[in-house]
């Protein structure tokens, strides 16, 4: 299907970091968490649900443009995507 050959090539591409170590991954990882403890606060919920160090890290690695891409990853359901999606798409696009 589309959306499975859409993943396959997602997954496909490489991170744009070596390690999740790297400087660039860390001072994004830092800018993503920041966003999501602005969501957190101002929708009154938990950082851990608004999304995971798992989502942040792989929105380090994939780096994703739009929402479709941001879907693609773990634990970014429509909801999700529509609730917070575009405030992490514009810290990943201005990072």
């Amino acid at each position: 299907s589309e959306t499975r050959r859409a993943q396959a090539i997602f997954d496909a591409v490489p991170s744009q970091t070596n390690s999740p170590k790297d400087n660039v991954a860390s001072g994004l990882m830092v800018q993503l968490q920041s966003v999501r403890r602005a969501i957190a606060q101002r929708v009154a919920l938990g950082t851990h649900l608004v999304c995971s160090d798992v989502s942040l890290n792989e929105m380090c690695h994939k780096r994703p443009s739009n929402m479709h891409e941001l879907a693609l990853l773990d634990g970014w359901g429509d909801e999700r995507c529509n609730s917070f999606g575009e405030e992490f798409l514009d810290c990943i696009r201005e990072y």
